[in-house]
């Protein structure tokens, strides 16, 4: 975007402003003044470049926090998913009728487990039964 049509944008957005800073009230007053000084030129071209510095630094900020939000969605998303995903093992297990403490008694002793050999057991017992659910919901 060129100065000219940058200054004009801008001075319409300084004056739907109800208290515009001093240096966006000195930059609107020196932009509408029809005769400067030198003094005046320079001290509105330090302002137009000012002015184009934080725009450019505020849409810059705004990008980041965009990222920042889509990356923090898709973790949620992710996580959210991840718990539905447990949730339907439970159910897959016939566990969700369980009351929360004894099924979380149940999951604690599980969690002592570290024998090797029963947790291999396990990882095939459930492979197995979700293969069987998928076939199962394939065909039927």
């Amino acid at each position: 975007m060129d100065e000219q049509t940058w200054l004009t944008d801008k001075l319409v957005y300084i004056e739907g402003l109800s208290k515009p800073s001093e240096r966006l009230q000195l930059l609107a007053i020196l932009a509408k003044k029809k005769e400067r000084t030198q003094e005046d030129e320079r001290t509105l071209r330090t302002l137009i470049r000012a002015e184009r510095s934080a725009d450019r630094a505020a849409n810059a900020q705004s990008r980041v926090l965009r990222l920042l939000k889509v990356r923090v969605d898709h973790e949620r998303r992710a996580r959210n998913y991840q718990h539905i995903q447990r949730g339907l093992l439970f159910e897959t297990a016939k566990l969700s009728e369980w009351p929360n403490e004894t099924l979380l008694g149940a999951l604690i002793e599980i969690a002592k487990q570290t024998q090797p050999e029963t947790l291999e057991h396990w990882k095939k017992l459930g492979t197995t039964t979700l293969n069987n659910q998928t076939k199962e919901s394939l065909n039927g």
